[in-house]
């Protein structure tokens, strides 16, 4: 069984992807099925959810939680940038809402034996599909110091990150990082530290090391770009980010795909015939409220958008 968890901006996400009974909903990282509960809850009798996750657990959990909804709910091993061909294969129509939760679950978190938490002991793992390589071992010592650095400056946005890269390949030599607490220390010690934070130092590094492992930045540019073949006319989608880049990406597709006539200003009509395929929904990113915070620490950083497409 796996621990509780509490989806973030739930409420907000059901509401911006129009939750309504009948048609076809996606929860395109579908976890433990926080968010696929409120989807199916919402889209009765008739309406059918599919959940998708590259996490075999997750999938075999979701089956089981969701089976008294019988064929209503349907449970699909993929990477969610695979969400295309998923529909292909399904013979399925265009979906009337789409979700995409990019945070790691509270069961992958809270299960040691999985590598992910930074605070008790476990493998150095990191693969949300355990049956691809590579581990995030495999990652720290086939890189060499300047690329390792690279990863974390470019995933993980770590100031100190050519700092970082050498304490890992350091503490690699003498077998003093072993496991995910080990790992953890030594970047602690050496990390770029915000006064103030609660934040542990290391968790930048270990968000870099994850998402390099999972191939996150490529799983969400494939998802993003297949959208449009997704979703049904006036069909929405929603994504929901933790990290700045991620949530950097959601926004520039979005607004892409939101813009209009590119032709230079002072031309008297429009040359170049291009009009929106989709509308914004929010003015900017919507953050989950003080309370949520409070209830669920691990909501803080939620970053949720969405479109509609016309």
């Amino acid at each position: 069984m796996f621990p509780a968890h509490t989806p973030v901006l739930a409420a907000e996400a059901m509401r911006l992807i129009g939750l309504r009974p009948g048609g076809l909903w996606i929860d395109a990282t579908v976890g433990a099925g926080g968010h696929a509960a409120l989807m199916l809850a919402g889209t009765g009798p008739d309406g059918v959810v599919i959940g998708i996750d590259r996490d075999a657990e997750a999938i075999t959990y979701v089956t089981e939680r969701f089976r008294e909804f019988g064929s209503r709910f349907i449970a699909v091993k993929a990477n969610f940038s695979e969400t295309g061909r998923v529909m292909k294969t399904l013979n399925l129509p265009r979906a009337r809402g789409i979700l995409a939760d990019l945070g790691v679950s509270s069961m992958q978190v809270d299960t040691p034996g999985r590598g992910f938490s930074l605070r008790a002991p476990g493998p150095l793992d990191m693969r949300m599909d355990r049956d691809e390589r590579p581990t995030a071992m495999d990652l720290i010592t086939q890189s060499d110091e300047e690329t390792l650095a690279e990863v974390i400056r470019t995933l993980g946005e770590e100031r100190a990150a050519r700092r970082v890269a050498r304490a890992i390949k350091s503490g690699l030599k003498p077998g003093a990082i072993r496991d995910t607490v080990t790992l953890a220390e030594a970047v602690a010690a050496a990390a770029w530290k915000a006064k103030g934070s609660r934040i542990h130092p290391a968790t930048k590094t270990f968000q870099a090391i994850r998402s390099a492992v999972n191939r996150e930045p490529e799983a969400l540019d494939a998802f993003l770009k297949n959208l449009p073949s997704v979703a049904a006319p006036g069909g929405r989608a929603a994504v929901i980010s933790f990290q700045s880049i991620e949530d950097r990406a959601v926004k520039r597709a979005f607004a892409e795909y939101a813009a209009g006539c590119r032709c230079p200003p002072g031309l008297p009509v429009c040359a170049c015939g291009r009009k929106p395929r989709a509308r914004v929904l929010s003015s900017g990113a919507v953050k989950p409220c003080s309370a949520e915070i409070e209830g669920n620490p691990r909501a803080r950083s939620g970053r949720l958008r969405a479109i509609e497409f016309l």
